[in-house]
């Protein structure tokens, strides 16, 4: 029988949870069977985890699982990382969810995609309500990144995780995605995210805005009354 533990740790966002199963079979490998985002204090969010994973505390850390915390803290922190490469367990959950799964951990930080899109790229074409009740059920939340998943039209659609769609906004603007029309830049932060989200989608473009730009305040209803000033979107 597998033995299956959790731990707490803090992050930028709150206080989170991974709870995992070391293998009972020297060819199995060790998997990440649940995930934790905060809840309103440290013991809901415990309290979360262990009803969701029936599992207990770990009295040490293995490194792997150590690992996969530091990356998710650097995340948080708006350091994009690629979750794909960790191994889960959502066979439970059915074939249908897991191809489902399997397609939303394919969508990069910084991008978004719709259910209908995402039913259509897990081989479901048509189901995109049936997506979303499995992507309302995902027990291993930013891992399996249901908030990269929108509603028709670009709409946010629903988030089940404490703070709701608040939470999921906040999640999105970390990775540097927007939704809906492009956003008018009016200000240095506009300008900012827009080149943390071109980053994000193509790494070639950071060397280039990492450099000073010409950014110019334009103010009134008619150009040429601001001024014009250095800029550095990528600088802290």
């Amino acid at each position: 029988m597998s033995s299956a533990k959790y731990t707490l740790f803090d992050t930028e966002l709150g206080t989170c949870g991974i709870a995992w199963k070391e293998p009972s079979r020297p060819n199995e490998s060790p998997r990440v069977i649940g995930f934790q985002l905060p809840e309103a204090t440290t013991q809901l969010t415990e309290a979360r985890i262990v009803g969701r994973t029936a599992t207990y505390k770990a009295s040490t850390i293995p490194s792997w699982i150590g690992e996969i915390i530091k990356r998710v803290k650097l995340h948080f922190k708006g350091q994009a990382q690629d979750f794909q490469d960790i191994d889960l367990d959502v066979e439970a959950a059915g074939q249908f969810a897991k191809q489902v799964y399997d397609a939303a951990r394919a969508v990069p930080a910084g991008q978004t995609v719709t259910y209908g899109q995402l039913a259509e790229i897990s081989g479901n074409p048509g189901a995109a309500r049936a997506v979303g009740r499995v992507m309302s059920k995902n027990p291993i939340p930013l891992i399996i990144p249901c908030h990269r998943v929108l509603a028709s039209g670009s709409k946010p659609g629903g988030f089940s995780a404490h703070g709701g769609l608040a939470t999921k906004m906040k999640m999105l603007d970390i990775e540097g995605a927007t939704f809906g029309p492009p956003c008018t830049i009016r200000s240095k932060r506009d300008l900012k995210r827009a080149a943390i989200q071109l980053g994000n989608q193509d790494p070639q473009l950071v060397p280039l805005l990492s450099q000073p730009i010409d950014f110019k305040m334009i103010s009134g209803k008619r150009s040429g009354g601001g001024r014009a000033q250095d800029f550095v979107p990528f600088a802290g």
